[in-house]
């Protein structure tokens, strides 16, 4: 965790600023992965009588931070299978039953994968086996975990362990009902894409520089009006509008790394409001936030 985990991180910093390219970080990232194979072979513990299932949010595709921390868990004796990314949460009710685990373990990268995250609660849910989480889309506190039906958080590898050594003598008590979430939030991520779609024109007219822009240009502008809906859905789902602002702030640095204009985000968001309020009135009250966050940052 002090050597490899930093060193990703550090990669992704990079990838950030826009100091190596996309290739880089991956290659970066599977040697990484080959250190970790390397170190799942040196080290072993005996497994106490506790089986931790491990795998990502579905639609979560960044699997490496849940094998680091399956192979921590299996470092404290916990014995741990890890699925990976993206496993379908009916894929992995399945295996928690056929498995005879005791607890389910799911790592979530990046919020806009909470409706995967709560698909999977409730598959563990129905088989009456309790839930924690963990990964950086839930922050610094157990607040969008417990949002999203969650029985547990852990900030770090080693309060996990604590927890789930505590579930086997004592285990919390599971109900089995669906999670019940916000409505608008699923509707926005139902319909991102053809949100996104809809606002490109009106993005396109507001935005002067984009008449210039080549095929991949406009691909990653198509995108990222969808990804703004996202990020917007996942913070009525979390009922935290902290993750809408900091990915505003997120995306505007990323953006001007790249040499797009500090204006382009902004004229994103008015490009969507009028597509969101047909959906919700407070979704669009929060893109309103969202685009005087930006223009204050502008003056």
């Amino acid at each position: 965790m002090d050597l490899l985990a930093a060193a990703q991180r550090d990669v992704g910093e990079r990838w950030y600023r826009n100091e190596i390219t996309p290739a880089d970080e991956h290659l970066a990232s599977g040697v990484t992965a080959a250190a970790l194979d390397t170190l799942m072979g040196e080290t072993s513990q005996s497994a106490r009588d506790t089986h931790s299932v491990v795998t990502c949010a579905e639609g979560d595709f960044h699997s490496l931070a849940a094998q680091m921390f399956g192979e921590s868990l299996r470092e404290h004796g916990i014995s741990v299978t890890v699925l990976g990314a993206s496993t379908p949460a009916d894929v992995v009710a399945e295996f928690l039953v056929r498995s005879g685990a005791d607890s389910l373990a799911i790592s979530c990268s990046i919020p806009i994968f909470f409706p995967g995250t709560v698909r999977v609660i409730d598959a563990a849910h129905r088989q009456g086996i309790p839930v924690i989480v963990g990964g950086r889309a839930f922050g610094n506190s157990p607040s969008r975990a417990e949002r999203l039906g969650a029985d547990a958080w852990a900030l770090t590898a080693a309060d996990a362990t604590a927890i789930l050594l505590a579930w086997k003598s004592e285990p919390p008590s599971v109900g089995r009902d669906p999670t019940p979430v916000d409505p608008v939030g699923l509707r926005l991520t139902a319909q991102a894409d053809v949100l996104g779609g809809a606002a490109f024109d009106g993005f396109a007219a507001r935005f002067p520089p984009m008449t210039d822009y080549d095929e991949s240009q406009v691909a990653h502008t198509r995108e990222d009006l969808v990804f703004i809906v996202r990020f917007l859905a996942a913070a009525l789902l979390a009922a935290d509008h902290a993750i809408f602002s900091d990915f505003l702030d997120w995306r505007q640095n990323l953006l001007v790394s790249r040499g797009v204009p500090p204006q382009a985000l902004n004229a994103r968001l008015e490009a969507l409001r009028p597509a969101v309020e047909v959906v919700d009135t407070g979704a669009a009250c929060l893109l309103d936030l969202g685009r005087q966050q930006l223009l204050g940052g502008l003056r």
